[in-house]
């Protein structure tokens, strides 16, 4: 469903809702796969829908997914453990869009239901949730500039919005 390239440009991940694969761009050949568990251990093995179908490298060694557990979790791709769930909020909103900002070390989330969801990531640990109302219904992408000051949102409500991500 989502393929990303690590920082260095010598990975290749791949996922869907239940898998991660990844692969070794030089040698040309795939390097491991993990299945996503849930908290007690449990393979996600059937489709769920809106759940595991972004991905981003936030290091040579770490990505974020949507879903696969969580409404966002990071993997240690060298072992395939989750090293820091984003929990799903009471009211069941889950991430459909992601985007990793290492300048800023903002991860920032999309919803289906139109809140964007950004946290600071600090050594494997979440700042507070910051929510961005802005979209009606889903918001389809999020990307961020280089500099990690600006970050757009698109969304089914055929609007695309520019936030200023330091003020």
């Amino acid at each position: 469903t989502t393929v990303a390239i690590s920082p260095g440009g010598k990975i290749v991940a791949a996922a869907n809702r239940m898998v991660v694969v990844l692969f070794d761009i030089e040698a040309r050949r795939q390097m491991g796969w993990f299945w996503a568990v849930d908290s007690k251990g449990k393979s996600f093995r059937l489709p769920r829908t809106g759940l595991g179908d972004t991905l981003e490298f936030i290091d040579e060694h770490h990505i974020v997914t949507t879903g696969m557990g969580g409404m966002a979790t990071v993997w240690d791709i060298r072992n395939g453990q989750k090293t820091l769930q984003i929990d799903l909020p009471d009211n069941g909103m889950y991430a459909i869009s992601i985007a990793w900002s290492p300048v800023s070390r903002q991860l920032v989330l999309g919803t289906q239901d139109g809140t964007i969801v950004t946290y600071k990531l600090e050594e494997d640990k979440l700042g507070e949730p910051q929510y961005l109302l802005s979209h009606l219904g889903r918001v389809n992408d999020v990307v961020f500039s280089d500099d990690g000051r600006y970050m757009a949102s698109a969304g089914d409500d055929k609007t695309v919005v520019i936030w200023d991500m330091e003020t």
